[in-house]
């Protein structure tokens, strides 16, 4: 900051000018000076010290009302109270700082790093230049108040007063001398040696006298402030002598900043009085002298600001009638810039003023010397204004931080009474903005940095405390930012068009861009790594501070973008910062999750909650686990739609994940009860009822907590859908495991009494089995009384393959011990009683595995279980259906026969046309087939003949073109399981004819006979008996093992139309 010279040197130069005879008639010998001890300096606070001048000037600015109720010596008495108080109180110091960049103040080291320096700088004391030939104005001060006594004495009373009181008694020469002694800070020795030359200096001269050279003088004056100034030097004495005076005044009287109010004592006001009227120094040329002499005091000691203002009214009417004049309007126009930091010399450039200059020196007046002084000293106030807005920042009481506002108005008001009376048009009067608006900018920086600490964000390897200092940081910028916006936006803005919080926004913004963004990309890199392994406590505490910095960092932005638009704020990237610490913050919730979720299973006793929950503690927990997941992530509020998606799909995928643990930690808990490893009476254990519970609770809120995840979200509904999906399923499959555990005790017990069932005989089906259908009807009442509706159709529907199982490993056994018939009928009316049981569930109907194994163990059970006729015929009927599944088959590896058969009410018409790709046994073999027809079960049909065909010789496609007819009975007719059996054979000259294929027709398949052209041909897929895969012909062995000899009888002739040798003929075991 730019330093004028001060008054003094102008005193010097007029010394060396010659033009000062006062001055240099007053000058001492030279000798050494002696520097006067400096008084302390008061330490009362500055803004308390003003509150206490503004109410003794009589301004009430305590809006909030609590010193209006109280008289004004109540006022007083409360807050002088408070100045002692501030006055015991050691006040924090900080050092002068420049600041002229952030990187220089980052520099600063803390010695405390919980030091947080926040304090306005300290008024300094007050330390004026001292000028050689002080002397000069001590003397002539002397000499003045020496002749004002010497001319009471004469006259017996007082000249005019300097503040118009005339009413007080005249001074003494020895108080006089002794103050202005102490004010100078002048020896004795010297006082007395300047005393004796005043002494011997003739008498001054007379009013009369000088009111004719007035005269004289005025008539080549042009002056328009006053006639009577002879020397501005005389002016900037009375400045100096003000200053030294007033120095003396503060320091003495204990006055603290802000607190005097332009009220000298009596001895001083004496002194200036008498000064001023033997220098011939009147009004408006005090009230320049006084803003000269307070401008610089102020510098170091701040002073009211109402004493400027009463100045300015004196100053301002001076030249309110005067302002265009030439005498002042070119002063004006060099000298208001340059003091405001405007431009240099706006003169320069103006040929009109600069020839004016060089061509007359009658603009050089006393007067432009004095706007000259004015405009100087008001630059040095307005440093001091700007000082004041740049410590605009530290922190205050409530009190006071309005007596900042009542100063920061009283600033503005000055400087706007002096832009509008004194600034010329062309001159933008917004540069005092700029000059305002960098101090307050560069106190923001420093006030920012100071609360900083650098030491640990730059020293210290903690990264989590390094998270923390910035977290603070923000927290600190948020509630200052705040604050300060509060207290003086509205004085700014009601003075200046200035986006006052915007502009300390974008500093701010600036400032946290600046210490932010290096530390978080370091921290934020991480390296692929396994969540298994992750368990490191430190770096989990590090993820979890490095969220809470990007909350409140979002939340500083996120208010930026609000409140001041679409400005491209320093920190409005942010997210990208933190791009890097996604993968870390995953890996922390994750295993902070399943932590938690382990532990609150570990400490789950396994009971209901209450009697309206049936679910247990963990459950609970869980899910508050997961929903502070859905939080955690949720307010991440990440705010790249696409990344935000992603983000949405991994946490879904972790919520299911959770979940899919929870379901496998707990089901082995409770597999590992006692409880379910009891092998007594059947029952549902309370562990079970519980686990059930659990996972029902938690499927249920999980789905909720997905949908409110993807809500409003351009997520990948498909893969969120597959992981709740995979969840849902380890739900059921834990489920089913529990569900199995507990049923699978049961099966012992069943299966005996399923046994003891099939030995049973009884005429009436509702006798067979009755203990076992009791206990089946215990345990399904169990099951669901204790279970859900849902996990009771999966109980119910493991003790259904539990008993189809059961079932199933009892025919194998039955089988290869050779169990009658009538202990496969019975089984099979039990199973046909469980099948009406367990029929309703949707479930099981729609189980195709399952029903498969039914058909086939009812099946089984009544193979066996029938007669032997009706065995023999379930084995045509068995032919017959292998057949059916040949001819939906492009494939025909025999051949076929072409027939037309219908009905004619009882009468059966067979008409055999004839058969293609017949093939021979054996090779190199000719075709000389016939077909042999029969109508099975023999039994049913005793009364129908067997025909055969003509043999047509030598050919693979015989044209046989024969018709047969039957005469069937009523009963026959309507027998529509009875099958036409053809034999295709091969008429051997010696011994018997061999089988060359077979086909078989079921009456269902024949039609009603309706008219010849509308009969269609039927084509038979001619097959061979090759292998003994059939239950039929399984069961016939079987049946022959239990000595049954129809069965063997047929065995006999299957075995001789067949290709079946008795060696090929081994009936397997029965596989289920």
């Amino acid at each position: 900051m730019n330093t004028l010279k001060g008054s003094c040197e102008t005193l010097s130069d007029f010394r060396k000018r010659g033009l000062s005879p006062i001055f240099s008639s007053l000058r001492p010998k030279k000798e050494k000076k002696k520097e006067p001890k400096k008084k302390p300096s008061s330490s009362k606070s500055i803004f308390s010290t003003l509150m206490l001048a503004n109410i003794e000037d009589r301004m009430y600015f305590d809006q909030s009302g609590s010193l209006d109720s109280l008289s004004f010596e109540e006022q007083k008495k409360k807050i002088r109270a408070k100045l002692e108080r501030k006055k015991l109180e050691k006040p924090k110091i900080i050092p002068d700082v420049v600041i002229s960049s952030p990187e220089d103040i980052q520099n600063e080291e803390f010695d405390d790093e919980d030091e947080k320096v926040d304090a306005p700088k300290p008024v300094s004391a007050i330390v004026l230049n001292v000028d050689p030939f002080i002397y000069e104005i001590y003397e002539d001060v002397l000499y003045n108040i020496l002749h004002q006594l010497n001319h009471d004495a004469s006259s017996n009373k007082l000249g005019d007063d300097y503040e118009d009181e005339n009413d007080q008694p005249p001074i003494e020469s020895d108080s006089a001398f002794s103050y202005v002694r102490d004010a100078f800070g002048i020896s004795i020795s010297k006082h007395d040696e300047s005393l004796d030359r005043v002494k011997a200096k003739p008498a001054p001269e007379t009013n009369v006298n000088q009111e004719e050279n007035d005269s004289k003088a005025n008539k080549q004056s042009f002056c328009l402030l006053s006639p009577k100034i002879k020397n501005f030097e005389y002016i900037e004495a009375h400045c100096a002598l003000l200053q030294i005076l007033l120095k003396h005044e503060l320091e003495t009287s204990k006055i603290p900043p802000f607190f005097w109010s332009g009220k000298f004592n009596y001895l001083a006001t004496k002194v200036l009085s008498i000064h001023a009227e033997f220098r011939f120094i009147d009004e408006p040329y005090t009230s320049f002298a006084r803003w000269a002499a307070y401008s610089e005091i102020h510098r170091h000691h701040p002073l009211s600001l109402q004493i400027f203002n009463k100045l300015l009214d004196n100053i301002i009417d001076v030249y309110k009638d005067e302002f265009e004049s030439t005498a002042l309007a070119v002063p004006k126009m060099s000298f208001i810039p340059a003091c405001f930091g405007f431009i240099g010399n706006i003169t320069t450039g103006v040929p009109e003023i600069e020839a004016q200059n060089r061509c007359s020196d009658q603009l050089k007046t006393k007067d432009d010397e004095v706007v000259k002084l004015f405009w100087n000293s008001t630059y040095k106030l307005q440093d001091a204004f700007l000082d004041f807005i740049h410590n605009l920042h530290y922190k205050a009481d409530e009190e006071e931080s309005f007596i900042k506002i009542v100063v920061l108005r009283n600033i503005f008001e000055i400087v706007k009474r002096i832009d509008k009376v004194f600034l010329p048009r062309d001159v933008d009067e917004r540069r005092f903005v700029d000059l305002m608006t960098k101090s307050l900018t560069d106190g923001t920086i420093e006030h920012f940095m100071r609360n900083v600490n650098q030491k640990i964000l730059k020293q210290t390897k903690n990264n989590e405390k390094r998270l923390e200092e910035l977290i603070r940081v923000i927290k600190f910028v948020q509630e200052h930012f705040k604050q300060f916006v509060e207290e003086f936006g509205h004085v700014f803005l009601s003075f200046y068009d200035i986006k006052f919080a915007e502009l300390l926004y974008k500093v701010y913004d600036s400032q946290l861009a600046f210490i932010i963004k290096p530390i978080v990309l370091e921290i934020s890199k991480t390296k692929e790594g396994n969540i298994d392994n992750f368990a490191n406590e430190e770096e989990e505490a590090v993820a979890v501070q490095l969220f809470k910095l990007y909350r409140e960092l979002k939340k500083y932005s996120d208010y930026g973008m609000e409140a001041y638009g679409n400005y491209e704020f320093e920190t409005k990237d942010y997210s990208n910062w933190f791009s890097a610490g996604i993968d870390k913050w995953c890996k922390v919730s994750v295993f902070s999750a399943m932590s938690r979720i382990e532990k609150s299973i570990d400490v789950d006793n396994l009971k209901p909650e209450s009697k309206d929950a049936k679910y247990s503690s963990s459950a609970i927990d869980t899910i508050q686990i997961l929903y502070s997941v859905k939080g955690f992530w949720e307010n991440l509020q990440w705010p790249d739609t696409v990344k935000e998606a992603e983000i949405a799909n991994h946490i879904a995928g972790d919520l299911c994940r959770f979940a899919t643990m929870y379901f496998d930690k707990f089901g082995a808990k409770v597999l590992n009860t006692e409880a379910m490893n009891n092998t007594g009476i059947f029952k549902v254990p309370l562990e079970l009822a519980v686990a059930i519970a659990n996972f029902n609770y938690i499927s249920d809120k999980m789905q909720i907590l997905i949908d409110e995840l993807t809500k409003d979200k351009e997520t990948d509904r498909s893969s969120i859908q597959k992981f709740l999906g995979n969840a849902l399923k380890y739900l059921m499959d834990t489920t089913y495991k529990l569900l199995n555990n507990t049923i699978k005790k049961s099966v012992p017990t069943i299966k005996k009494l399923m046994l003891e069932g099939g030995e049973e005989y009884s005429a009436m089906d509702d006798d067979i089995a009755d203990r076992l259908m009791t206990y089946i009807e215990d345990m399904l009442l169990t099951l669901h009384d204790d279970l859900p509706n849902r996990e009771f159709e999966v109980a119910k529907s493991i003790l259904w393959q539990d008993m189809l199982a059961i079932l199933a490993e009892l025919v194998q056994s039955s089988i290869g011990e050779r169990m009658s018939p009538e202990f496969f009928t019975n089984l099979r009316r039990i199973f046909t009683i469980l099948k009406q049981i367990f029929k309703y569930s949707e479930e099981l109907a729609n189980d195709d595995v399952l029903n498969k194994k039914i058909e086939r163990i009812d099946y089984l059970l009544e193979c066996y279980g029938l007669n032997t006729s009706r065995l023999i015929h379930q084995y045509y009927k068995d032919r017959y259906d292998m057949q059916q599944q040949i001819n939906k088959t492009p494939f025909n590896p025999y051949g076929i026969l072409t027939v037309f058969c219908h009905f004619t009410d009882n009468i059966l018409r067979i008409e055999i046309l004839n058969a293609r790709n017949l093939i021979p046994i054996g090779p190199n073999r000719k075709c000389d087939s016939f077909v042999k027809v029969h109508i099975i079960p023999d039994k049913y049909f005793p009364t129908c003949q067997n025909f055969k065909t003509k043999v047509q010789q030598n050919t693979h496609f015989p044209l046989y073109d024969e018709v047969f007819e039957f005469t069937l009975t009523r009963e026959q007719r309507i027998m529509k399981d009875a099958i036409i059996y053809f034999n295709i054979k091969d008429k051997y000259l010696i011994g018997s004819n061999e089988c060359l294929a077979e086909a078989f027709l079921s009456f269902s398949d024949i039609p009603e006979f309706v008219h010849k052209d509308k009969m269609k041909q039927i084509h038979l897929t001619l097959t061979r008996l090759q292998s003994d895969e059939l239950e039929s012909l399984k069961a016939i062995q079987h049946r022959i093992q239990l000595g049954d000899k129809d069965a063997k009888d047929f065995l006999a002739k299957l075995r001789s139309r067949t290709l079946l040798s008795p060696k090929k003929l081994k009936i397997p075991v029965t596989q289920l």
